[in-house]
């Protein structure tokens, strides 16, 4: 996304969608695919994300209202059934984040919904997500194979602001 003054504005359901006209397009078809085929995983975004935005790097971001998943080209335009499936990641990186908090309230630990043990359960859930929509096995046999340490980019031991920074997806 060139600057915000560029940006348009869509909604699918309530969800705004922020960003390029390709991109809001794209995000709105891959919301529209979960509701269609993965509806437990469209439920989940539809209540714990509020935007989705165009950004240079993904993350979910449970600190603003509403909480917005931060996404980038690379990673939404690689395929519809690859942006869908990152979109139902994310939210549930959101649920397990607003869940602990309706329950405990604050401050909720980092350990609830970023690290090792919370990107497993994120995994699974992207993983059932494709496999409702049809994605290519390719796709799904990645998500599988992938590290769930893949977060800590800097290999420090610990994610924070810096592996943010260095994302490239």
């Amino acid at each position: 996304m060139n600057t915000i003054a560029q940006a348009e504005i869509g909604n699918f359901q309530g969800i705004e969608i922020v960003g390029s006209h390709e991109f809001v397009l794209h995000v709105g078809k891959a919301l529209g695919l979960l509701n269609k085929n993965a509806f437990f995983a469209f439920n989940t975004v539809k209540e714990y994300v509020g935007r989705i935005q165009e950004s240079p790097r993904s993350g979910m971001n449970v600190y603003i209202n509403p909480p917005t998943f931060e996404l980038s080209a690379k990673s939404a335009f690689y395929s519809l059934t690859w942006c869908a499936g990152i979109i139902a990641h994310d939210a549930y990186h959101s649920q397990q984040y607003f869940s602990y908090q309706k329950i405990h309230g604050d401050p909720v630990p980092a350990g609830v919904w970023t690290g090792k043990d919370a990107e497993i359960e994120c995994l699974n859930f992207q993983k059932e997500a494709m496999r409702a929509i049809g994605a290519p096995d390719k796709e799904i046999d990645y998500v599988a194979s992938v590290e769930p340490t893949y977060y800590d980019v800097n290999k420090d031991g610990r994610y924070d602001q810096e592996d943010y920074l260095l994302r490239d997806w």
